[in-house]
């Protein structure tokens, strides 16, 4: 995720990029403006989609989660992870993240946050970035298992650049 400087005529901008997957569809989030979120947009191939309407995964090196608007009329997010010591590392960075729920279903931890108190974690999870290699991080910072499970995913979704490089799309 890079950090973008905001315009001089917004310092409350906060310029975010965040790779998304809607439909097999990637895009990028333009920017994140923590009491505007529910305006945010990104490009797809016909028009635009608005966040809430994006499911949100997030692999950090101190957890995994899935963002997302459950409701529509829902006034906050769910972050919803496999461990509940994800949320836990994650509430270090994001206070208000409410208690964790055990439940059962896909993911069986959840916790909701306000929209904005969620952007803000994500500039801190943002500031945070040190690393040259996420997955040696990972390794570092969580252990060889979970570096191990993010690899797999990291070369499930290297088949999107092996397709570009296939269609002559050069990435």
């Amino acid at each position: 995720m890079d950090i973008l400087k905001a315009p001089s005529n917004d310092q409350s901008l906060l310029g975010c990029r965040a790779a998304v997957q809607h439909r097999y569809v990637w895009g990028d989030i333009a920017s994140l403006h923590p009491y505007n979120v529910p305006q945010l947009r990104f490009p797809k191939r016909d028009g635009f989609v608005k966040l809430s309407e994006v499911p949100m995964w997030i692999f950090t090196t101190f957890g995994f989660y899935s963002v997302v608007q459950k409701e529509p009329s829902d006034a906050f997010l769910t972050v919803r992870a496999r461990d509940p010591k994800d949320l836990d590392r994650l509430r270090e960075r994001v206070p208000d993240l409410g208690p964790t729920e055990l439940k059962g279903g896909d993911y069986c931890c959840r916790a909701r946050v306000s929209r904005p108190a969620f952007a803000n974690g994500l500039a801190i999870i943002a500031s945070e970035i040190h690393y040259g290699n996420f997955k040696n991080a990972v390794q570092k910072s969580m252990g060889s298992h979970r570096a191990g499970i993010y690899h797999d995913i990291w070369t499930a979704a290297y088949e999107i650049q092996r397709r570009q490089r296939r269609s002559n799309n050069h990435c």
